[in-house]
């Protein structure tokens, strides 16, 4: 009984934010934003790939070979967390055609297209566009060009932070006190795309 509480305890609270998935959906796209990761990124412990000699040269040298634990603070779990949200807020294909007034046939076009027209990632086999590619039901004006420049393998939490958060590169006006702004921004604000495809393209 204990558990059936949880779990509508753990419902209530995530569509109170605005999480319209079960808390086990929630957790399948938290493994699949694991396994979606480079391996390389997984924490190991370092000592384990050095000889004996090795690590005592290092070791005399002053580096500290001892794994840590970043805790709330581990960049991997972060990018973990970032990508499950993004699953979660991601559209299908169907989702997106609707909202946009096209055919399903027309979005997948566009995702499969050389170079694509507009952004996708796949989740168990099946496209998903982000929300953050969306102003209300239309997509954000330039975000074809944008497409077709990013790397065919950019990770979708980092085209979203690169995309959501300020760019030092990115400046509204000539005014020296001007603020950078995002990415994101600066095509809603009417922002040269062609400008944007060409930092897109570093990522």
């Amino acid at each position: 009984m204990a558990s059936k509480i949880g779990d509508a305890a753990t419902n209530s609270y995530l569509h109170a934010h605005g999480i319209a998935v079960s808390p086990a959906t929630l957790e399948r796209m938290v493994v699949a934003a694991v396994d979606e990761l480079p391996t390389v990124l997984y924490p190991t412990d370092p000592r384990h790939d050095l000889s004996d000699p090795e690590r005592e040269a290092l070791s005399r040298g002053g580096l500290d070979l001892t794994p840590r634990d970043f805790g709330d603070q581990d960049p991997l779990a972060r990018t973990v967390a970032d990508y499950a949200a993004i699953l979660r807020r991601s559209k299908t294909v169907a989702m997106a055609a609707k909202l946009l007034g096209v055919n399903a046939s027309r979005v997948r076009q566009r995702l499969n297209a050389k170079p694509p027209t507009l952004y996708g990632f796949k989740l168990e086999g099946e496209w998903r566009i982000p929300d953050f590619l969306f102003a209300g039901r239309r997509l954000i004006p330039g975000i074809s060009e944008l497409a077709a420049a990013l790397p065919p393998d950019v990770h979708p939490v980092s085209f979203f932070r690169w995309f959501t958060l300020p760019d030092p590169d990115l400046v509204a006006s000539d005014d020296a006190r001007a603020q950078p702004i995002s990415p994101r921004v600066w095509l809603l604000s009417g922002g040269s795309p062609r400008e944007l495809a060409l930092l897109a393209a570093h990522l």
